[in-house]
This record gives structure tokens, sequence and C-alpha cells, in this order.
């Protein structure tokens, strides 16, 4: 994964006080409770799926463990993109995580997905793979259409072009689609 600049400051807290004695480390309540080893602020990255963007991701906030390989997320926004640079979808959640070796993510709380045909996904938790170019969600998830109709499914799974939506418990009717 690599953090972009984003404008704002980027924080990391690393408090390490040594006694008088030398008798060890010693680290004043405050910072002993933190969340993360790293606390980064107003964080931007590029995930890319052999050399090609597929996704922008911003958050307001972003706890990493030294020895996890995935970071907790609140605030987050997701841009997808297409293989020509194009916009196709953005996201919206109270929270997240995202694994760096892999880049897959995992958006939970009000996550609403708007795609660029109109369409909008709301669920409360939304999982995206780039490698495998795969979407989908575990739980119940809607889907707005742009004609004012929608359809709900259980669980729901997509491409990442949005081409083949379905799922399990599908409620609705899907514009276009024939069975």
């Amino acid at each position: 994964m690599r953090i972009l600049s984003s404008g704002l400051p980027v924080v990391l807290l690393v408090l390490a006080a040594c006694s008088g004695s030398g008798d060890g480390a010693v680290i004043t309540s405050e910072f002993q409770d933190l969340p993360a080893d790293r606390v980064l602020y107003g964080t931007e990255f590029a995930t890319t799926v052999k050399g090609i963007r597929q996704a922008v991701t911003r958050a307001d906030s972003m706890y990493v463990e030294e020895d996890s390989t995935t970071a907790q997320m609140y605030g987050v926004r997701l841009e997808m993109y297409d293989t020509l640079g194009r916009r196709t979808a953005d996201l919206r959640s109270l929270r997240g995580s995202v694994n760096n070796r892999t880049n897959k993510l995992v958006a939970r709380g009000k996550v609403v997905l708007v795609l660029s045909d109109g369409r909008q996904l709301e669920t409360e938790e939304l999982n995206y793979d780039p490698e495998q170019h795969r979407i989908w969600s575990d739980v119940f998830t809607r889907m707005r259409h742009p004609d004012g109709g929608s359809t709900t499914f259980e669980t729901f799974s997509t491409d990442d072009k949005f081409l083949s939506p379905g799922g399990t418990g599908m409620r609705g009717r899907i514009p276009g689609l024939k069975l």
C-alpha cells in the first residue's frame, strides 16, 4: 500500500521515556491506551492491480498495528475506476478495514455505494477484492435503481464492473435482467 500526501498532517505517535534510574521505559497513561501503534489522519492511498489504478481510498483516520497486515479506518471514502481511468463508483462508510498485502477492503457501517449509472447499493457491510474483481455482502443489501425501483438481497455479489449483480433471497427486480 502506498500512502499519498493528502495535505493533512500525518501523526505518528511514539513515546518512550526513561526513568532517572535507567530501570526501563516508562509510558505515561495518556499514551498507554492508544488503539494502535500508529495513528494516521487524512490518509489517502491508491490500489493498483498489475500497474493499473483500480481505486483510491481515503479515510479520516487510520489505525495501524505493527504486527498486523490489516489497518482499521474511520470515515471511509472509496473511488473505483475502470481500466480506462473512468470513475465507476463512489463508496462511503463509517468505518472499514484494509489488508495491506491483498488490498481487500471491508466497509462497515451505513455503507452506500453509488454507481456511475445511478444505481445505489445500501448495506451494513460490503467487501471489495480488486485482485479477484469481486464485490459482495453477506448481509442484507438494497439496490436502488434510477427509475425509483429497488431490489433487495439477503446476500449480494457482483463483479467490479457491476455487470452481473445477484445474490440470495432476491426480492424486487433488476432492470434488464432476463430470467
